[in-house]
């Protein structure tokens, strides 16, 4: 009966072991870094945020629903959902997820919340990864090479001090963002700068003080605007924008940028 007693007590601790192993965590936010609320296997989740985190969850689809507050007439608030569908959620990762601008869910990074040796071997230890969801709860295609965002988990980018999170290390490493001043600064026109800047900066991601660093390349104040206003939707750390804002040399340009930025939230 002992025995019994104690097989039985391996069997239920190696069972808890094997479930938390499988279990993810999710961390999701919107592209502009702005509040919303939530519901979550159907469960409301009243109180709004900007990073809303889901613990110890299981394998499989969840569904999801995204909401935000629209002014409209007088004191009287509608909510908008900007995303409702199913998501599928891996098993062993914490998750780090965004709803873009075009309402799609997209999972950014995927980093393994145990030691699982066989998943590093089967995806050759990088678990960044790019999954969208429409509304009509169907995957999109992965984004191509003009459109993924450059990851660098695996690299050691040198800025760590510049990195407040992990939400961060996604951004183009030093490196890469050193070869990509080279190549914008290397341009004899201005308009082919920008061009350049552009499309580098459409296929990675940056932080404010790499956009800050890009726009000390320009001479004209209206391409460093023209500049600034591009690289906001794609540069992680929106909430120190204001550090581009020494790249100008006209307050006037500072105060539209500011209008560009209230306006497309």
């Amino acid at each position: 009966m002992k025995k019994l007693t104690i097989t039985l007590m391996f069997i239920s601790i190696f069972s808890m072991i094997t479930y938390a192993a499988n279990t993810s965590q999710l961390s999701l936010r919107l592209h502009n870094n702005s509040y919303f609320t939530v519901t979550f296997d159907n469960v409301f989740y009243k109180n709004t945020t900007n990073n809303f985190i889901a613990n110890n969850l299981n394998p499989g689809n969840h569904t999801l629903k995204v909401s935000q507050k629209s002014q409209t007439y007088g004191n009287h608030q509608n909510n908008n959902v900007i995303f409702n569908g199913t998501i599928f959620i891996p098993g062993g990762y914490n998750i780090e997820a965004v709803i873009d601008k075009n309402n799609k869910f997209n999972i950014i990074k995927k980093t393994p919340l145990y030691n699982n040796s066989n998943d590093q071997n089967n995806n050759g230890g990088n678990n960044n990864q790019n999954d969208n969801w429409d509304n009509n709860n169907k995957p999109h295609d992965k984004w191509d090479n003009d459109d993924k965002p450059h990851h660098n988990s695996h690299h050691n980018n040198g800025n760590n001090n510049n990195h407040p999170s992990n939400n961060y290390s996604m951004a183009m490493n030093a490196n890469d963002f050193h070869q990509m001043k080279i190549t914008v600064g290397s341009k004899t026109f201005e308009n082919t700068k920008l061009e350049v800047a552009k499309q580098a900066t459409a296929a990675n991601w940056l932080l404010s003080n790499q956009v800050s660093e890009i726009m000390q390349l320009f001479s004209f104040e209206a391409t460093k605007l023209d500049y600034a206003k591009f690289a906001y939707d794609r540069t992680l750390d929106k909430e120190k924008y204001y550090l581009v804002n020494n790249a100008f040399t006209f307050e006037s340009s500072i105060t539209n940028l500011n209008k560009y930025i209230q306006d497309h939230k």
